[in-house]
């Protein structure tokens, strides 16, 4: 890209200076004629002292010849010789109107002018009478020759017009002969960067001449490298095609074997959930008759027991109450699975509300602060997220059991337009690495000695959110409290703003 670089900047300077060259020769061309129109100006005012000198020449020339031949023309002549000079006079004063030395003669010249032609008149007018003219007879001493102080101003002013027009000739030459050499100057200048220009650009397409036979070099080998990278290519397309067949065939069997074990899958969930609820509730009779028969023991036998007898029995029903609480469990949770939903616009702040009307014997006692946010109205089946908000307020009152002073709070977040709810609390939290197995049924992330409970809870409650569409999932710190989110598919509509709740039991 240089080579452009300088061509442009030689073809640039080229017509700058040919540019320039117009603008100077037309500068110089303007002095010159300046100049000469000056000169012509000297010659014009040469040319009028030269008519006024032969004039005042011509009017005694004429007066002498009517003296001698009193012919008429001779007085005719004279007084046109006479206007002449005087016209002559007239036309130098504006001719000379630049020149202050010119005009200062002038100003001597005029009445010297006035008072010659008076006398050649005043002699001319006594020489009309024939008495007169014979008394003038003599031609040689009746001669009136041009006063000296004419002829001086006369003389100084050729001089002044002849010194001018030197001086003006002068500059004329030297203006025309430097307008001429600076033209030659720059068209030669130019010339020469515009050959400079050409040497560069035939240089150019040389080198361009080359390159081009090397792309064509280049281009051909590249053809060849293409056609036969575009018979790999055909070949590596047809084995890509049987490929994509076999890939498509082996899709189709994938798909069907999917459909065929999501089929299976379907059917062993609800084999699994009738069979988990038909236990569930043929439990039931046995553990009635093992309460009923250890309360027996522990009511009417009990001082026959030993005491390690009467500890056995008081273990058996606190085994059968456990069992009896997971048969509770496992039912509820089947029953969530075949229940049917039934949706519709429920107000969770009295949902809430509920939930903790039904946890007396959680909170019995204790200090616990509640943070109840305004909540919004949502669509769901009110029963089951009821059941959802109890488990987890209660799990929040049993884990915060060591505090002297609990905080629960329950409110919303807006995020993208959509409503997700949380319950936090200040409890003794857990390992966010098991957070995965929070949500399983029967998996416990602390000892039953600490806090008692079935490990069917949350499964119960993730089983429940699921069914609305949502999702929940928790997070936590060892000892530093836990908080569990959830959302719900349905569009929530907020309720207008009311201030947080604060409730302390205790």
């Amino acid at each position: 890209m240089a080579y452009k670089g300088s061509i442009a900047v030689a073809y640039g300077l080229a017509l700058a200076i040919l540019l320039a060259v117009g603008v100077v020769s037309y500068r110089d061309v303007r002095l010159e004629q300046q100049s000469q129109q000056w000169v012509v100006h000297t010659y014009d005012v040469l040319r009028g002292i030269d008519n006024l000198d032969e004039q005042l020449i011509a009017a005694e020339d004429d007066r002498r010849g009517f003296v001698l031949s009193g012919d008429p023309e001779y007085s005719k002549s004279f007084a046109a010789a006479c206007a002449e000079a005087r016209l002559q006079a007239s036309n130098l004063r504006g001719l000379t109107a630049d020149n202050p030395r010119e005009q200062e003669r002038l100003d001597r010249l005029h009445p010297a002018l006035d008072g010659y032609l008076a006398l050649l008149t005043e002699r001319l007018t006594k020489s009309a009478s024939p008495n007169l003219r014979l008394s003038h007879a003599n031609p040689a001493g009746d001669s009136l020759v041009v006063p000296t102080e004419i002829q001086e101003i006369i003389a100084g002013m050729q001089n002044e017009e002849k010194g001018l027009l030197a001086e003006r000739t002068e500059r004329a030459k030297n203006s025309s002969r430097l307008a001429r050499w600076f033209t030659a100057f720059g068209f030669a200048l130019s010339a020469s960067l515009i050959l400079a220009a050409l040497f560069l650009i035939r240089r150019e397409m040389a080198h361009r001449e080359i390159a081009q036979h090397a792309l064509e070099d280049a281009h051909a080998q590249l053809e060849r490298r293409v056609e036969e990278r575009t018979h790999d290519l055909a070949a590596a397309n047809q084995e890509l095609r049987r490929s994509q067949d076999e890939i498509q065939a082996l899709n189709t069997s994938l798909e069907q074997r999917v459909n065929d074990r999501t089929a299976e899958l379907l059917r062993a969930n609800k084999e699994l959930e009738t069979f988990s609820y038909s236990v569930a509730h043929d439990l039931r009779a046995p553990l009635r008759h093992i309460d009923g028969f250890a309360r027996i023991l522990q009511d009417e036998h009990a001082a026959e027991l030993s005491e390690e007898g009467r500890g056995y029995v008081a273990r058996i029903l606190q085994a059968v109450t456990r069992m009896g609480r997971l048969v509770d469990d496992m039912l509820n949770l089947a029953r969530i699975g075949r229940q049917e939903l039934v949706r519709e616009r429920a107000n969770l702040d009295s949902l809430v509300r509920q939930s903790l009307a039904d946890l007396p014997h959680e909170t019995e006692g204790r200090r616990i602060e509640w943070r109840v946010e305004p909540l919004p109205e949502v669509e769901c089946d009110p029963g089951l997220l009821k059941l959802v908000l109890s488990n987890l307020l209660a799990n929040a009152a049993k884990f915060t059991r060591s505090r002297p002073l609990a905080v629960i709070e329950i409110g919303t977040l807006q995020e993208n337009g959509s409503a997700t709810f949380f319950v936090r609390d200040n409890g003794v939290g857990f390992d966010p690495k098991y957070a995965d197995k929070l949500f399983g049924v029967f998996q416990r992330l602390h000892r039953q000695e600490d806090f008692e409970g079935t490990g069917v809870g949350l499964a119960t409650v993730q089983r429940i959110i699921h069914r609305h569409g949502g999702k929940i999932w928790a997070e936590a710190q060892l000892d530093r409290g836990a908080t569990f989110f959830f959302t719900l598919e349905s569009k929530q509509k907020e309720l207008a703003p009311q201030s947080a709740q604060e409730v302390t039991c205790g």
